[in-house]
């Protein structure tokens, strides 16, 4: 994983733990353990790994199961009257949405980057 795949607000995997990012240099990201901690922490990108996406985590933040069985979600938007489709393939996920149709998503960060570029303002929950 590069720099430049990632933005502010992605969540990855570092040591076990799921960190939101707060800051990104050529080598390392910067997150807080705690909400409204001061204190900055970094981890190296090499030592950071994506967060695939799975069904839980879709329906666990608003999608809901075409089931059709074919594993296809769906999140409807209802501020702009259309729906984003995420649908199961052989290599992972595609999601489907405006402009952007068939673009393969494999991590959360991709999902977010996705959304953000389709006009959905979604932030995506991995924790309670």
């Amino acid at each position: 994983m590069k720099a430049t795949d990632l933005m502010i607000s992605d969540y990855l995997s570092y040591k076990g733990q799921i960190i939101k990012i707060v800051s990104i240099t050529k080598k390392k990201v910067g997150y807080h353990t705690k909400a409204n901690e001061c204190r900055m922490h970094y981890a190296r990108l090499c030592d950071c790994k994506p967060i695939p996406i799975t069904p839980e985590i879709l329906e666990n933040n608003g999608w809901k199961s075409m089931k059709n069985g074919s594993g296809d979600f769906i999140l409807t938007n209802p501020m702009v009257g259309n729906s984003a489709i995420i649908t199961k393939t052989i290599n992972g996920y595609e999601m489907s949405h405006g402009a952007f149709n068939g673009l393969g998503i494999h991590y959360i960060h991709q999902l977010q980057h996705t959304l953000k570029l389709s006009g959905i303002e979604k932030v995506i929950k991995l924790e309670d």
